[in-house]
């Protein structure tokens, strides 16, 4: 394509609300041109609670992002946190019926479309239908089948639903915004696109994504999706319990995390204080800082505990050795690698978010993991656009696609 392309990311989460603005040029590498970031004070747990706060977030990031362009968007990508999300597996199986016994996409789409008939709780809706892994007259592992020569045709399917709720909340802050969405993207699908490597998946890993208000987990095996889930526990109760057991206000509880906060008491030498404020401001307190680090290593330890035991509920039984990753803003909590690889027992690192060139320095943590997996998600769409558009644009193409994806899935 000679022209190039405008594309833009938002990323709605339980603390911010993210927007990335990039170009994508004619070999389909992006420049990031604007980022525009917003407290998200509607947002708890991952749910949206107020929705003419997060539609004023939206807006806010947005402009933000357009004001260092200097070009108005209003299309993107939107990746979302969702304590509600759920995931299954589903097969399907079809006969290959034309009379070579080639595999078509026709075949493909129809397997693919037998595999999302499943039951699922009536309070939930799909919004993505994953391919695992393809079989050709027995023959299981295939990538892509198209061109094969067969008579019966399997797939698996990865299956992510969220409540009902939750997705018309998003479609109407979205639309409040003056936002025409392209695609809705999980935000542990976007992380685990800008964090995990290839010989990860393959070999088998889990990835924990921290955020404000949720915790959002994924299964990686032999390079596909296995599990993806989500438990409504996150940074932000670490934030509390040092408000509580501290009686320090809020404010002060995340400044300390933040500056002063390890998640492992035993790196803290006994004989460090600090001065903390205490409730209603007027005094403060001499609190050591082991005691700190001893209220956020019970509420870490906790939190990796459920994400075991969700991990234990999954189904999954295999192994895990390409280990576990975290990301996320909770991620950045040190000792929390320390505390995560005592818990699972297995190799763990902090997943920093690469893939894409150019990008800012203060970009380059686990905080914006999940933007920036959406861009990079975003792009890979682009680059899988055929070179002849036939005078229609990237994006227009993209809503196309994915109009045709969800008429297809309902």
């Amino acid at each position: 394509m000679a022209k190039k392309e405008m594309i833009a990311v938002v990323d709605i989460g339980s603390s911010k609300v993210v927007a990335l603005i990039g170009e994508i040029d004619a070999d389909g590498q992006v420049t990031l041109l604007g980022l525009g970031e917003t407290a998200a004070s509607g947002i708890k747990k991952g749910a949206i609670v107020d929705i003419e706060g997060t539609v004023k977030a939206i807006k806010s990031s947005l402009e933000k992002a357009e004001q260092i362009v200097g070009y108005s968007i209003n299309s993107a990508v939107v990746s979302f946190t969702a304590p509600s999300i759920m995931s299954l597996n589903n097969k399907s199986v079809v006969a290959v019926t034309n009379l070579e016994r080639e595999i078509t996409p026709e075949d493909v789409n129809r397997v693919l479309n037998a595999t999302k008939i499943v039951p699922i709780p009536p309070d939930k809706k799909i919004i993505k239908a994953i391919p695992r892994f393809y079989t050709v007259d027995g023959f299981s592992g295939v990538i892509d089948p198209i061109g094969m020569t067969g008579s019966r045709l399997e797939a698996e399917t990865h299956i992510i639903a969220v409540s009902q709720s939750t997705f018309a909340n998003l479609q109407k802050v979205t639309s409040r915004a003056g936002l025409n969405v392209l695609e809705f993207i999980p935000a542990i699908l976007a992380s685990a696109e800008a964090v995990l490597y290839p010989a990860e998946k393959e070999l088998g890993c889990l990835l924990i994504d921290i955020g404000a208000g949720t915790m959002e987990l994924t299964i990686y095996y032999e390079g596909s999706l296995f599990f993806t889930g989500a438990i409504p526990v996150g940074d932000q109760y670490i934030t509390n319990d040092l408000a509580i057991g501290l009686r320090t206000p809020l404010a002060m509880a995340e400044k300390l995390k933040v500056e002063a906060g390890i998640a492992l008491a035993r790196l803290v030498e006994d004989d460090e204080y600090l001065e903390v404020e205490n409730v209603g401001g007027t005094d403060k307190q001499k609190v050591s800082k082991q005691m700190v680090a001893a209220i956020i290593e019970a509420r870490v330890r906790e939190m990796f505990e459920l994400a075991r035991k969700e991990v234990r509920e999954s189904g999954f039984t295999g192994l895990l050795p390409g280990g576990v990753i975290l990301t996320g803003g909770g991620a950045m909590l040190p000792g929390v690698r320390e505390v995560a690889q005592e818990i699972f027992d297995l190799p763990v690192r902090v997943g920093i978010p690469g893939g894409l060139g150019n990008l800012p320095t203060n970009l380059i943590t686990p905080r914006y993991a999940s933007a920036i997996g959406a861009l990079m998600l975003a792009v890979k769409q682009y680059q899988e656009e055929p070179e002849d558009h036939d005078g229609m644009d990237f994006l227009s193409q993209l809503i196309q696609k994915i109009k045709s994806f969800f008429s297809e899935l309902f």
